[in-house]
């Protein structure tokens, strides 16, 4: 966030607080009385040294919280409580960063944790210790409720089943798993998730009093744990692979649990007591135009009238609307990301979520979660692989970094200028990194449940457009990457990268992650580090800026803030310069 210009000009300060030997020790690098929403608070001149550093990898994930070294002047005796059985390694520390002219509450804070391998001496040394954040070490499983399963206490025909579906999980549907443009298929849908039956016991209808049918009751399949908008459904199975449309319903489990499903029946000719419950004196009926109930006798009975509990698999005709913790949109990658890390027992950083979110809502998810999963596990697998973001592990919980390779000089929030700010210097040399570099990208989508392949390809390169071959679209950044390259015989040199994903139906969002790919790796990364004052130190990880470097030959280049390290004097941030023709200015 950018500060105001009476932040910029205000002095910047280092908050200590440690808790021990059941006090709060308030200490910074001045004297000061900050006010709060309780009142003022007094912090003591009694900072030897801090050193906060913040670093994250682009487009990967942070490793275990590096320990923060911390050196103070204790207000009090720290051998006489020592001697008094208080354990300096019980203590836990918070250090923040705080602007003059603003409150408490708006303090920054860096780092949390508790204290580790302290050090002391004399009553009148200082002590240094580090600081550990909390390591959370979670071994969630979901993201449905571990209560949302086929047992007897939620549904009351199991007798019905067989083994293989009892204990199984209700599925999470986020978005449409299975629509797809009809460039992909014909039919504009495929596959995209499995139903599970809660009931397949065909028993003949006997007509709402009147004579025998060959209709069926007792056949239920479940499509999703959670309401859906979804009215309707593509379903077909093995035998019969060309599929009906079947009416979706929402409802509740025997205990409450939401859930959509498909019953035998398209409609009542008056509202049964129990939605499930066969009831004789009603009148049903099985279809309406080229929608059906399961228990209609014109389709194929591997749908549930052959009596095998064979597997139905469902393709989602409109984008479902789960009501999962009061959400109704969950395709948004930004949303998935977030409701996925809500399901471990990790803290979560709701502020710095949210702050990310928005360049992430062009990336639509969807997919089906059918079984227990370790929520971190699986957006390390399925949305970190081809999502412009890293996970980090901050002081206030978990949160992502959405990079925004794509950014320009008007998103910038800070200028780093070696030219007009003496106390601005770079601190390290200059090498370009090409270590990274890709320039043809092709992405796998739009998976079909039934079949377990993918009917999507999108590729990004040199290949001139062809309208013929909608799904293969040129990049200028491709073009300049291999032509700048090259390989010993002088010829482009290309250097591919291949995902596959399982979350994607959508074709614009798989164009959107090629682009983000040629955005990220084209071209040569160029790290730097550079020294600010303290005042110019509210730059986080993620954060878009412009540097203006003459020594360095870097004039008004936009760069991503990579790391920052926040001391009691200074604040060195890390900074991944690339250049991007059409963007970047160059001198001549």
């Amino acid at each position: 966030m950018r500060p105001s210009a009476i932040q910029l000009d205000a002095g910047v300060h280092i908050l200590v607080d440690m808790e021990w030997a059941g006090t709060i020790y308030r200490l910074a690098d001045d004297d000061l009385d900050i006010s709060s929403d309780n009142g003022d608070i007094h912090y003591t001149s009694s900072i030897a040294s801090v050193a906060i550093p913040q670093t994250v990898a682009p487009l990967d994930t942070v490793g275990e919280p590096q320990a923060i070294p911390v050196e103070i002047l204790m207000p009090v005796s720290v051998p006489d409580l020592v001697a008094q059985g208080h354990d300096l390694s019980s203590a836990r520390c918070e250090v923040s960063r705080w602007c003059e002219g603003t409150d408490y509450e708006d303090r920054e804070l860096l780092a949390s944790g508790a204290v580790t391998k302290p050090e002391w001496g004399e009553e009148w040394e200082s002590i240094r210790f580090s600081i550990q954040a909390d390591v959370w070490d979670d071994e969630s499983l979901g993201p449905m409720d571990a209560s949302a399963i086929v047992t007897g206490e939620n549904w009351t025909y199991i007798t019905t089943l067989t083994g293989e579906w009892l204990g199984l999980p209700y599925p999470e549907i986020f978005g449409a798993p299975g629509k797809v443009d009809t460039s992909l298929y014909s039919t504009g849908v495929i596959s995209g998730s499995g139903a599970v039956w809660v009931w397949a016991n065909p028993v003949a209808d006997i007509g709402g009093a009147g004579p025998v049918t060959t209709n069926v009751y007792g056949v239920v399949a479940l499509l999703a744990g959670h309401h859906v908008s979804a009215t309707e459904v593509l379903m077909n199975t093995d035998a019969y692979p060309d599929g009906y449309r079947f009416k979706v319903t929402n409802g509740y489990d025997l205990v409450g649990h939401p859930v959509a499903f498909v019953n035998w029946y398209y409609s009542a000719g008056s509202t049964p007591a129990d939605v499930f419950a066969y009831d004789v004196t009603v009148v049903y009926s099985w279809s309406s135009g080229s929608v059906y109930g399961l228990g209609n006798a014109s389709i194929d009975a591997s749908f549930g009238t052959d009596e095998l509990q064979g597997r139905i698999y469902v393709g989602w005709k409109d984008a479902t609307d789960a009501t999962l913790g009061g959400r109704m949109d969950l395709r948004s990658a930004g949303d998935v990301l977030e409701y996925m890390l809500s399901k471990t027992h990790i803290p979560l950083d709701y502020g710095r979520i949210a702050a990310a979110k928005p360049a992430l809502q062009q990336y639509k998810i969807d997919c089906v979660v059918d079984a227990f999963v370790n929520p971190w596990e699986w957006i390390r697998d399925n949305l970190l692989p081809i999502l412009p973001v890293s996970v980090v592990r901050g002081p206030r919980g978990l949160y992502f970094v959405a990079w925004r390779w794509d950014a320009v000089a008007a998103d910038a929030i800070l200028r780093i200028d070696t030219d007009e700010d003496p106390e601005v210097y770079r601190t390290t040399r200059l090498q370009s990194d090409t270590s990274k570099v890709k320039n043809q990208f092709s992405l796998e989508f739009a998976y079909s449940y039934r079949n377990g392949t993918r009917i999507g390809k999108a590729e990004l390169g040199t290949e001139p457009y062809d309208p013929a071959y909608p799904m293969r679209l040129f990049s200028p950044l491709c073009a300049a990457s291999q032509m700048q390259l090259r390989n010993p015989d002088r010829t482009p040199r290309v250097i591919r990268e291949a995902l596959v994903t399982s979350v994607i139906y959508d074709i614009p969002t798989a164009h959107a992650i090629l682009r983000a790919r040629a955005d990220a790796y084209a071209l040569p990364w160029l790290p730097a580090r550079y020294n600010v004052p303290r005042r110019l130190g509210y730059a986080e990880a993620g954060a878009v800026v412009i540097v203006n470097d003459p020594g360095g030959g870097i004039a008004e280049r936009v760069a991503l803030v990579t790391g920052r390290t926040v001391s009691a004097e200074y604040v060195e941030y890390a900074v991944l310069i690339q250049s991007r023709p059409g963007r970047d200015m160059y001198s001549t």
